[in-house]
């Protein structure tokens, strides 16, 4: 068929919070960590000290933010 008209939207990107997927303990912790500075390069804060600030053992402090970053990282790339 023959083409009558041809029409063009712009792009729009859809903000999705990334921070959604996490466990609301999972976000105050992540959250926690990257103001402390964990995140930062060199850290200002480690996993020991983090702990101690969020009044839990390190392990689990440790533990919060590998379920939490493999969340992040899962979602970001559940499409490949």
């Amino acid at each position: 068929g023959e083409i009558k008209s041809i029409s063009c939207q712009r792009a729009s990107y859809q903000h999705y919070d990334v921070l959604s997927c996490l466990t609301n303990r999972q976000r105050d912790i992540l959250i926690k960590a990257k103001k402390g500075g964990y995140y930062d390069y060199p850290r200002r804060i480690n996993a020991d000290q983090l702990a101690e600030r969020l009044g839990i053992g390190k392990s689990a402090t440790v533990e919060h933010l590998r379920k939490a970053e493999g969340r992040i990282i899962s979602h970001i790339f559940s499409g490949y």
